[in-house]
């Protein structure tokens, strides 16, 4: 289970912020395991 999403960051033009879901295909006994990660990522040059 994965999703990915993209938002536009309003105070800085030209940049936006990425947030990554997953859920490792591992099973730890007694322990749920989530993984997040955010980042900002520059506008691409045209």
């Amino acid at each position: 289970d994965a999703s990915v999403v993209v938002e536009d960051i309003e105070d800085n033009p030209g940049f936006f912020r990425v947030k990554l879901y997953a859920v490792p295909h591992f099973q730890v006994e007694g322990m749920d395991v989530n993984l997040s990660l955010v980042s900002q990522m520059p506008k691409a040059k045209a």
